[in-house]
């Protein structure tokens, strides 16, 4: 009796050992692809100053990579054997609910997506998505405007200044509804978010780390413009939801001394 009660007691407390050392080696692999996009990041701003690199290199792990669907059952990246890191996303065929969560369609791609070796994956069929390195490129000018044409994550001092930027859009929105068969309006949505893409809480009103911009009808006027404060070490996240209009951008105005004395 005891001997039983014994080898039951000793299975429980392996059982509890196996879930545990999961539990911890999902959370280190976790964090580790977070660090490796981190120094990867930090890198690249320091090439702006060919003073500040010290050692080797860091690149960005990403490696271009294709998925067509149907992928099922929600294996991860790295069960997959595919690398984490930023990526440009490019999609084809239907539209999907997998990295949908910034606005990525079939008339969008998304740049600068973070991919971590743990997140999940699924893919409808009918559906295709070409992953390759993020590039980072340079916002277009319009004026003394940045312009953004895409979802995704942009850093500062590489392709925007850090300062202070008045928000506004052009293009058509589609325009909030109330009513219960009304279809979603289109939402532009611009956040100072950490390298992990966590979103930085507001402590203040004049923080000015969200912006969020849409069309509206009745009481409810939507909001056209608003500001937002870039700054250095972190991302500019941005979301474009129910987008229609191919030419929807959204321009960044830095906001100077003498505009503000206006």
């Amino acid at each position: 009796m005891r001997s039983s009660k014994k080898s039951t007691f000793c299975i429980f407390v392996s059982i509890l050992l196996l879930l545990l050392g999961t539990i911890l080696a999902n959370y280190v692999y976790s964090q580790k692809n977070k660090n490796v996009s981190r120094k990867y990041l930090q890198e690249h701003q320091s090439k702006k100053d060919k003073n500040k690199i010290h050692g080797k290199n860091i690149k960005n792990p990403a490696r271009s990579f294709t998925l067509t669907g149907p992928i099922n059952g929600g294996k991860s990246l790295k069960h997959l054997g595919y690398m984490p890191g930023f990526y440009d996303v490019h999609l084809t065929g239907k539209n999907t609910q997998f990295l949908s969560s910034n606005g990525l369609s079939n008339s969008k791609d998304e740049y600068g997506r973070l991919l971590n070796n743990t997140d999940p994956i699924n893919l409808e069929d009918g559906t295709k998505i070409e992953f390759t390195p993020a590039k980072f490129a340079k916002l277009k000018r319009q004026g003394q405007s940045y312009v953004v044409t895409n979802p995704g994550n942009y850093l500062p001092d590489i392709q925007i200044p850090a300062g202070e930027y008045q928000v506004t859009y052009q293009g058509n929105l589609i325009s909030q509804e109330v009513s219960a068969s009304a279809k979603a309006g289109s939402v532009l949505s611009l956040s100072v978010t950490t390298y992990e893409g966590t979103v930085i809480p507001k402590s203040t009103q004049e923080d000015n780390f969200n912006v969020t911009l849409y069309e509206a009808q009745g009481k409810d006027s939507g909001n056209d413009k608003g500001l937002l404060s870039v700054q250095k070490n972190r991302l500019v996240t941005v979301s474009m939801m129910n987008v229609v209009d191919k030419n929807v951008a959204i321009l960044l105005t830095p906001i100077t001394k003498s505009s503000n004395n206006k």
